[in-house]
C-alpha cells in the first residue's frame, strides 16, 4: 500500500478514537440525567409532593423499560416508587 493508505487508516483511527470518546461522553451524561432525575423525584417526596414524585419516578422507569432488571439504580428506584404508592 501506498503512503496514501497509512495516512488514510490513521483518519479513520483517529475518527473512531473521537466517536468512541463522544459514545462514552454520551453514556456518563445519560447516566447523570438519570441518576438526577431520581434525586429530584426524592426531593418532591422530601418536599411531600407524592405526586410530582411518583410522576419523575414514573418516566425514569419508562425509560429504563428493558433494562436489566438486576441494575442497581433500576432495582432503588423500583422500591422507592412502590413506596410512593
Amino acid at each position: 500500500m501506498g503512503s496514501g493508505g497509512g495516512a488514510e487508516e490513521e483518519r479513520i483511527d483517529t475518527l473512531n478514537w473521537r466517536s468512541g470518546r463522544d459514545f462514552q461522553r454520551l453514556r456518563l451524561q445519560r447516566r447523570k440525567t438519570l441518576q438526577h432525575m431520581i434525586a429530584v423525584s426524592r426531593a418532591y417526596a422530601l418536599s411531600g409532593d407524592k405526586t410530582k414524585a411518583k410522576s419523575v419516578h414514573q418516566d425514569f422507569l419508562t425509560i429504563w423499560k428493558d433494562a436489566d432488571p438486576n441494575i442497581p439504580m433500576l432495582k432503588q428506584a423500583k422500591t422507592e416508587y412502590a413506596k410512593l404508592q
